[in-house]
């Protein structure tokens, strides 16, 4: 019996101090609360402070969105005569061309995919692949060129200025945008 007292006792020692020095850490104000009045401050109560508009947003958080802009722009000044635009490595600006009825191609699958043009930018067939899908502009993310060579990728912009696409001023440092001038 003396060996179950002693034990009770034991743990009533140690558990009596350690429960009050949780009782007083709770008590203890967290600095949780503040960080999450600050993050939702800076996040999201000053919002319309920081963003006077959706174009702003976009231009400021989306890569590309500037050049899609200028593009759509050009294209309107042209009558849209040749709808469709050549989108390489910006897939999720598509909805943006959409938006104006600009039809744009450029992807991993489907028509129009990568491969393809690669292989008509080798075989020197740029024209006719420009030609079957009516190409008006051509926009290239240049951060994500590493699905051609050097030597392919100056073969293909030599190609599309041989087919009267003309290199276009950006505001953008990581774009380029080819117009088609008659």
């Amino acid at each position: 019996m003396r060996s179950i007292t002693a034990n009770k006792r034991t743990v009533g020692y140690i558990a009596q101090p350690t429960l009050l020095v949780l009782i007083v850490m709770l008590a203890y104000p967290s600095p949780t609360s503040e960080y999450f009045k600050n993050n939702l401050r800076s996040n999201y109560l000053d919002l319309p402070k920081r963003l006077t508009s959706k174009e702003a947003f976009l231009a400021a958080r989306l890569p590309g969105y500037v050049s899609t802009q200028s593009i759509i722009n050009a294209l309107d000044a042209n009558g849209m005569k040749r709808k469709r635009v050549l989108v390489l490595h910006f897939e999720n600006l598509s909805y943006y061309f959409r938006e104006r009825n600009i039809e744009s191609i450029g992807d991993w699958f489907g028509p129009g995919r990568f491969a393809d043009l690669v292989t008509a930018a080798d075989s020197s067939d740029l024209g006719a692949y420009l030609d079957r899908f009516n190409i008006g502009a051509v926009l290239i993310n240049l951060a994500g060129i590493n699905w051609m060579t050097d030597v392919q990728y100056k073969n293909f912009l030599r190609q599309l200025e041989l087919h009267h696409f003309s290199l276009q001023p950006s505001k953008e440092a990581t774009t380029a945008i080819y117009l088609q001038v008659n």
